[in-house]
């Protein structure tokens, strides 16, 4: 529509751009290659020339995915996590590998392309060649283009979404440090805004996942919530956090009262404050031969559900001392990732 190359820093976010070069490599504003509904797609004819009033019957519209990948630097592997179109890579221009630096080749084909907003252009190479010498060399691909009167495709399939669906949320493991050495107060976190938030009544807030206090540990869920929260942490075998693991039949732990915590290194118990079995003294707990008492940490992961049930594997990473007797603090590293549906 613009005519032009646009800069785009999110492409994934962004329908200003409706299609994207790179050696031979295309992608449409659509399918894996969108976030949030873009609605590009691609099809092959076998027509090779251009004309605003041409006729397409039966085309089959191709969505960009991931899987395949681009190659980024020479001789290395394929990023396979880049979303391309195959219908258009190394099919509108492809090299020829028996030479170096390899030969171009062309295809005299036209290309029906959707754009961001779903209307169709044809689009042709007119030439693709090498300018310049090694070192500053170029491939400078020449073609064009004419954007197709409405019901100019007919017949249309789709070998892939031509509207897709909301894609997954890309899952990233995050990392979080909290001093838990605090006798008076809990520490409240929220997995979704990666963050400690601040929590006046913490049974009618929805707005925390997990809580720190010493060694012990709450989840949003149980005996901790009034307001309906689905919080519950598991424990399970292994030391790996990846987003795609799968648990098969994790036991369930909600938020408990009549255990307790102390408020206070000799004080009594307060076993109206509730805590969670599953988590509380396993994932860190105190060995009392020493002075202070030397703090032993589980390398295992564990799963905990945030207010919303949705699904997070734990891990402790470090738990150490900091700082002198009188403002010592006791530092809690951990990292944690949302798990695929």
């Amino acid at each position: 529509k613009e005519q032009k190359v646009v800069e785009v820093s999110d492409p994934k976010n962004d329908k200003g751009w409706d299609i994207a070069f790179h050696l031979t490599d295309f992608k449409t504003n659509g399918g894996a290659s969108t976030a949030w509904g873009a609605l590009g797609a691609a099809a092959k004819t076998d027509v090779e020339t251009l004309s605003a009033s041409a006729k397409f019957d039966g085309v089959t519209w191709v969505a960009d995915e991931t899987g395949v990948g681009i190659i980024k630097k020479m001789q290395t592997e394929p990023d396979k996590s880049e979303p391309k179109n195959l219908c258009l890579s190394d099919k509108v221009i492809q090299f020829n590998m028996t030479s170096m630096p390899p030969a171009v080749e062309k295809s005299g084909k036209v290309w029906l392309v959707k754009d961001a907003q779903g209307k169709v252009v044809a689009l042709k190479v007119k030439s693709c060649e090498y300018e310049g010498v090694s070192g500053s060399r170029k491939l400078i691909l020449n073609f064009e283009y004419v954007y197709l009167a409405e019901g100019s495709v007919t017949n249309e399939s789709n070998a892939g979404p031509s509207t897709p669906s909301e894609p997954k949320k890309e899952l990233k493991v995050v990392s979080g440090e909290i001093n838990v050495l605090k006798w008076d107060a809990w520490t409240y976190f929220s997995f979704k805004e990666q963050k400690v938030v601040e929590v006046s009544d913490p049974k009618n807030n929805k707005g925390w996942d997990i809580a720190f206090h010493l060694t012990d540990f709450k989840t949003n869920g149980g005996a901790s919530t009034a307001c309906g929260a689905k919080g519950a942490a598991a424990v399970t075998n292994t030391e790996e956090l990846k987003a795609n693991a799968t648990f098969d039949g994790a036991e369930w732990v909600t938020d408990v009262t009549g255990v307790g915590i102390r408020k206070s290194m000799m004080g009594a118990v307060d076993k109206d404050e509730p805590k969670n079995l599953s988590l509380s003294d396993k994932i860190i707990k105190f060995n009392m031969g020493s002075m202070p008492p030397a703090i032993e940490r589980s390398a295992k992961v564990w799963l905990v559900k945030d207010a919303e049930g949705k699904v997070v594997a734990f891990r402790a990473v470090s738990c150490d001392y900091a700082g002198a007797a009188g403002s010592r603090q006791m530092v809690l590293k951990f990292e944690y990732i949302y798990l695929e549906d």
